[in-house]
């Protein structure tokens, strides 16, 4: 199903006319997730897809499009003992050059990791 303007009551910005695509819609979008946890053990793989989207740049240079892309995490925990969990996080895991929004990139692979305390 794609994502459309109706009815534009606003004429500004130029880019919201009647039949077009809304801005950082995608068309396509969707997401896997798969939780498991074991006794002190917790893995969480989420991997999101997003299509082709509308987009501006704002500043007339015809820029009006931003592609689809993949987007991978992994997660991951240990709980040491009641009070204390260490955790990681990795993120991008596939190394995709993307924008979520036109003209700022999203980080490449990154990860962090840390111990969670609770009282």
């Amino acid at each position: 199903m794609n994502t459309k303007f109706v009815e534009i009551l606003n004429p500004f910005p130029p880019l919201s006319v009647e039949g077009s695509q809304l801005l950082r819609r995608p068309a396509h979008s969707g997401f896997l997730t798969i939780d498991w946890s074991s006794g002190r053990f917790h893995l969480n793989s989420h991997t999101t897809f997003n299509g082709k989207r509308a987009d501006s740049d704002f500043l007339g240079l015809d820029l009006t499009e931003v592609d689809g892309y993949t987007l991978w995490n992994l997660s991951g925990s240990f709980r040491m003992n009641r009070n204390l969990e260490l955790y990681t996080t990795l993120r991008n895991i596939l190394n995709q050059e993307y924008f979520e929004v036109l003209g700022f990139p999203a980080l490449k692979f990154h990860f962090r990791a840390g111990l969670r305390l609770s009282f």
